[in-house]
């Protein structure tokens, strides 16, 4: 089957880009020939580049094409699609795959050129307002990371027939259980403490991914220097007020907090940490940080909201706080940082739930299915007398 998918950038800048990634690489190992359409680099956003990523997978990288799209600007979005949709019409692919419903008019109208059936993967919460039914017209499938997604889209006005649920899931061998070995090989890479109980805040270093919750509870605790510690990695999207910055800078000087930029790989990071906070205020459509600190056997506390209960079901709903909720965050924290001793099999049941309930290579079979039954539907194509042409094409031989 040629697949045809698109990202937004081939900036390593979150969580969709990087599911994008190790979906599409579990599909050329399977043999399909995916060709994937990019866009430009986001202003300002700095995140390492996946072009190398994307080549060794054996993915064919297309663009940049301009898939900037919306509804008022919909006759714009159009235009702009005209040389992807020629580009896509040479590929002539069995499928195309968006991974962005915001980009669904430019998806629209790379499909309709091209005459390939679409297929929408819902990443996110409804932000097309009322356009939505009039914009499922002609969506072949689509695809939600949870049932709430599911839900929010079904209430917005997709047809309840066409959207199925397909849990995020992570490759095992790029998040593997780690114990106290891997821990203390991790932290003397990272430069952290040996001996200290670790709690580790890692992605965007935002207010509405619960970063000011963080350190709030953290200021709660208030642990001695060589009691606990907490780890901030990542970027900060937007730059963080003058009165963020200083609470941060206290806590390093008191020696309880280390700030590390973004990790290309999480991995080490995840396995110095005893522990995950994830305090999210915005609502999560999935909550992938959830899924990889319990595949690597940590547990998480993380903010009752969007789709992140069904990650954290059954026994691990007891990780789960109120949004917004510092002090329930530091009791929490002060409960779970030290499991190592009082829970001293926490770690692995965590990582057992994550691989009986989201494991890899049966999101690989749903996500394959649906692109194959999506494949034998066509929808007419739209002829055109002449088309521009395309950006420049950087092939890798699948």
């Amino acid at each position: 089957m040629r697949i045809l998918s698109q990202i937004a950038s081939l900036q390593r800048s979150g969580g969709i880009e990087v599911n994008t990634l190790e979906s599409v690489r579990a599909l050329t190992a399977r043999g399909h020939d995916v060709h994937l359409l990019y866009g430009p680099d986001f202003p300002g956003v700095e995140g390492a580049g996946m072009r190398p990523d994307f080549e060794a997978a054996g993915v064919t990288l297309h663009g940049p094409f301009d898939m900037a799209s919306s509804v008022r600007g919909a006759p714009l979005a159009v235009r702009r699609s005209l040389s992807a949709g020629a580009y896509a019409a040479r590929l002539a692919p069995d499928v195309l795959w968006l991974q962005r419903f915001e980009q669904i008019i430019w998806g629209h109208a790379v499909a309709t050129r091209s005459g390939t059936p679409l297929v929408v993967h819902l990443h996110h919460p409804p932000n097309l307002g009322r356009a939505l039914p009039l914009l499922s017209r002609g969506v072949s499938r689509y695809v939600a990371v949870s049932e709430y997604i599911r839900q929010q889209y079904v209430a917005a006005g997709a047809p309840e027939g066409l959207v199925e649920v397909v849990h995020n899931a992570v490759p095992p061998q790029l998040y593997r259980e780690g114990g106290v070995p891997e821990r203390d090989a991790a932290r003397a890479a990272l430069g952290l403490p040996a001996g200290t109980r670790t709690a580790l805040f890692y992605g965007r270093l935002a207010e509405d991914k619960g970063l000011e919750t963080a350190l709030s509870a953290w200021e709660r605790l208030a642990p001695g220097a060589d009691e606990a510690h907490l780890v901030l990695a990542g970027e900060f999207l937007p730059a963080p007020p003058p009165g963020l910055t200083a609470r941060i800078d206290r806590l390093v000087a008191a020696g309880t907090l280390t700030l590390l930029p973004a990790q290309r790989d999480v991995l080490p990071l995840l396995h110095a940490a005893d522990l995950v906070v994830f305090p999210t205020i915005m609502v999560e459509a999935f909550g992938r940080v959830a899924l990889e600190a319990l595949m690597t056997g940590r547990p998480v506390l993380a903010s009752h909201n969007g789709g992140v209960p069904e990650v954290l079901s059954g026994p691990m709903s007891r990780f789960l706080v109120p949004t917004g909720d510092a002090p329930a965050l530091a009791a929490g924290l002060r409960d779970l940082l030290g499991w190592r001793t009082t829970e001293p099999e926490l770690g692995r049941q965590c990582a057992a739930h994550a691989h009986e309930h989201f494991p890899f290579a049966a999101y690989t079979d749903q996500i394959e299915r649906v692109l194959e039954e999506a494949a034998t539907t066509r929808r007419p194509r739209r002829r055109r007398r002449s088309v521009g042409r395309g950006p420049a094409a950087t092939s890798v031989p699948a």
